[in-house]
């Protein structure tokens, strides 16, 4: 009978536990495994013990992300950046307008205020927005619209005067009634919205990366439409009845729709104005606010 076979597993399991037969002095060293008087070990035989296999430790594993809506923001939060950058790259143009007695608008400095649009940013919001988001986001985008409502009366190139004659004084004339006066004093409303820009920004980012993921909703519903209305009040604010900034939302608008069954729907915001919203595919809602 051939013990080959088995002779060389018993071999290969005494050099794993004990490193080395002939390490022990045994003169025959590995050949008496050879001769047929000599025991024959198996992986089988009972008197040979069995090494324990170990099993690795598993590798401690990072919990999945939990989805948010930073994605959702992400529009948002760029449009917002890149007109924060616009306005700030006007200031200048529009600061060296204002003399001392006169401003002095160049068609440059026009051009670069007329080219101010919050409609991408405005466009960016997502209809599905939940409220405990849409906070800072309305911080953020009426402080925006503040800010070019501020600089509007630089959009026509010309001279205009910053004081009153003496005989227009003397006729019972304000000294801010001016056009130039008022264009100076209208710079103030976009002043405090541009030192908190990053402030408010960042708080648009924190709420969306501790809100779930925005879920999308019909463009005609409910939550669009109210959306809308409350954009559409932002924008009166800060500019509709001859205003020139100076609004930053603390708050959402309380909307209460009064008729929703037919177009256009109607209803009443929180401090008493009337509106009243219109749907259509394409554009969107077009809402009327009763206010001047």
């Amino acid at each position: 009978m051939d013990r080959r076979g088995p002779l060389r597993v018993g071999l290969a399991l005494v050099v794993v536990l004990g490193g080395c037969v002939a390490c022990g002095g045994d003169p025959a060293g590995p050949e008496a495994a050879r001769s047929p008087s000599g025991p024959s070990v198996t992986a089988s035989d009972p008197a040979t013990p069995t090494p324990t296999p170990t099993t690795p430790a598993p590798a401690a594993s990072t919990p999945a992300a939990r989805p948010d809506a930073s994605a959702d923001l992400a529009a948002f939060v760029a449009a917002a950046t890149a007109l924060d950058a616009q306005l700030r790259a006007t200031a200048p143009l529009v600061g060296a307008a204002v003399r001392a007695e006169t401003v002095v608008v160049e068609e440059s400095t026009a051009a670069a205020v007329l080219a101010l649009d919050v409609l991408p940013v405005r466009e960016s919001i997502p209809d599905g927005i939940s409220d405990d988001v849409l906070r800072p986001v309305m911080v953020v985008y009426t402080g925006l619209v503040s800010r070019v409502r501020a600089m509007a009366g630089f959009t026509y190139a010309g001279t205009y005067p910053r004081t009153v004659d003496a005989a227009d004084l003397a006729e019972g004339a304000w000294a801010d009634e001016t056009e130039g006066a008022r264009m100076v004093a209208c710079l103030a409303n976009g002043s405090e919205p541009a030192r908190r820009f990053d402030r408010d920004l960042a708080a648009v980012r924190a709420a969306a990366a501790a809100a779930p993921p925005v879920t999308a909703v019909d463009p005609t519903s409910r939550a669009a439409a109210t959306l809308a209305v409350r954009l559409a009040v932002a924008d009166l604010r800060n500019g509709g009845c001859d205003a020139c900034g100076g609004y930053v939302a603390d708050g959402l608008a309380a909307v209460r729709w009064v008729e929703e069954s037919t177009l256009p729907r109607t209803g009443v915001i929180d401090d008493g104005l009337d509106f009243w919203a219109t749907y259509a595919p394409g554009t969107g809602w077009d809402v009327q606010v009763n206010a001047c």
